[in-house]
């Protein structure tokens, strides 16, 4: 089986609308030569929560959130009872955060709740050479050893060194650096703390074309690039264009060190994509942002950031565009009121959660609307309405499809507004490792709290929706193998590196991952 090197480039908050207005008005000159020899889908659909961490999992492990563990950016950990938070606004918090937050994202996001194989991983254990550039999960099998005594006087709860395991090559901005060093590229670790410490696509590009310069490029490299997502939020997705416009000139920089397109396409298949894309917010301060807590101030809410405890009644985590609630109470009154009281606010899409939330019971999930009805749908044929959905997996409903915007075309489930729905709520908020309930935005609008502002005039993400969840996906000289599915998701991006690599993958590209979730009955 013929088999290439790998580049995954990964951009966060890439938005498939903007991505083409780009390519077809001609300011990505480099990625467009690239085009002329790849096989190019304009939709590839991000999980649900369409959010960094748990995106960002997806992409490097090929599972879904029930799978990897990695249930947003904000949860709570029933099992531990621990409040668990990485950021809804991640690069805003990774700027300001202090020690303990820094030492969660660089240990324990990874070492500790990351619950499925990484790319890394699969790679190096068939005896291959990974690298991460920048890559917020990086989990690998190889120690590494990070100083940081630079940190420690300004960010207290910061020990002066950590281990972390990640592949055998490694860039993480100013914490880390085990790629050959050249006269081109000056020393990544600074004495003055950087806005993003380095993690920025000016550190991953110059990392990328080191390898490059150095001819030193391992089997599978990813390069991330996140100053997308940052601009996005501040400006919305079309006006932060230029950043994407920038990865494009370093994607021109990789191809000039390592020799030419010519020599990049005889030794690399490559694939480029996003974790999610971003949705417009209204520039309008005084509605953009949805209090929960004020909505629900009939109930007795946590405090943000506590564990849920007698006698409060609710714990709210807001994810940006969606956001997880906790309960106290299952009785059936008390949640209806707590829907109820949801749904009166017209900027709420959809509340979904399972629909039984007793211990053992037979998985289904319930979408319930204001205006568009209410769904209740489970795994199998079992009726009273069946169909299959494009993966070729058999689910069952009752009520209005609309509350999803679903509909039956040729024997087969068609999802507009909230593509492959069931599949990604199964995946994510139907898990019994997530929240009681899911709230969802809509477009437009997104949940705040008095500690984090909406991102009012700019954009967001987190939701089901389509604005969302819909990055593109470029993939270039793949061996003949490969396939590219018509339809790609997010859990693709794994099994078609592997593919390209020649090395084997629990799934395959466009596999149901419902049929595997669900196969023992």
């Amino acid at each position: 089986m013929h088999s290439k090197k790998v580049l995954l480039v990964i951009v966060d908050a890439l938005t498939a609308e903007v991505y083409d207005d780009l390519l077809s008005s001609g300011k990505l000159p480099h990625l467009s030569r690239l085009h002329e020899h790849g096989t190019y889908r304009g939709a590839s659909l991000s999980i649900f929560p369409s959010i960094t961490p748990a995106a960002t999992s997806t992409l490097i492990t090929g599972r879904y959130p029930r799978e990897h563990g990695i249930q947003g950016a904000y949860w709570l950990d029933e099992g531990t009872d621990e409040v668990v938070y990485f950021g809804s606004d991640f690069w805003v918090v990774l700027q300001h955060g202090g020690g303990e937050f820094l030492r969660d994202f660089l240990y324990h996001l990874n070492q500790d709740r990351l619950q499925a194989e990484t790319l890394f991983q699969t790679v190096e254990r068939a005896g291959r050479e990974a690298c991460s550039l920048n890559y917020l999960i990086h989990r690998g099998d190889t120690p590494h050893e990070i100083d940081l005594p630079w940190l420690v006087d300004v960010m207290p709860g910061l020990p002066s060194s950590t281990e972390i395991c990640g592949p055998s090559r490694m860039f993480l901005g100013d914490f880390l650096d085990t790629l050959p060093i050249d006269d081109v590229q000056t020393d990544s670790i600074v004495e003055e703390i950087s806005d993003m410490y380095g993690m920025d696509d000016t550190h991953t590009g110059e990392a990328l074309a080191r390898l490059a310069r150095q001819g030193a490029m391992p089997d599978m490299t990813l390069a991330y690039f996140p100053e997308n997502d940052f601009a996005s939020h501040e400006k919305g997705p079309f006006p932060a264009s230029p950043t994407v416009e920038g990865v494009d000139a370093h994607i021109g920089r990789f191809i000039e060190a390592y020799g030419g397109l010519d020599a990049v396409l005889e030794d690399f298949c490559i694939v480029l994509t996003g974790d999610h894309s971003q949705c417009d917010i209204v520039d309008n301060k005084d509605t953009a942002g949805i209090m929960l807590d004020d909505l629900l101030a009939d109930f007795h809410v946590a405090d943000y950031g506590t564990p849920l405890e007698a006698p409060e009644e609710l714990a709210i985590c807001p994810n940006l565009r969606a956001s997880q609630i906790y309960l106290a109470s299952h009785e059936p009154a008390f949640v209806e009121r707590v829907e109820d009281t949801l749904l009166a606010d017209e900027r709420i899409d959809q509340v979904i959660r399972r629909q039984s939330f007793e211990e053992g019971a037979p998985e289904a999930y319930l979408v319930r609307t204001a205006e568009r009805g209410e769904l209740q749908f489970r795994p199998g044929d079992a009726g009273p309405k069946t169909a299959r959905d494009a993966y070729g997996f058999q689910w069952s409903w009752q009520g209005s499809l609309s509350a999803v915007d679903g509909r039956v075309e040729t024997g087969e489930l068609v999802f507009d507004k909230y593509p492959n729905a069931f599949e990604r709520i199964a995946g994510g908020p139907g898990s019994t490792k997530s929240a009681d309930l899911w709230v969802t935005a809509q477009p437009g609008f997104e949940f705040g709290s008095r500690d984090a502002a909406a991102h009012v005039g700019g954009g967001s993400h987190g939701s089901l929706h389509l604005y969302d969840s819909i990055s593109p996906l470029l993939v270039v000289g793949a061996p003949d193998h490969v396939d590219v599915p018509k339809l790609p998701r997010a859990v693709d991006i794994h099994p078609i590196c592997s593919a390209a690599l020649g090395i084997d993958a629990p799934t395959s590209p466009g596999d149901s991952h419902a049929a595997r979730w669900f196969s023992r009955g």
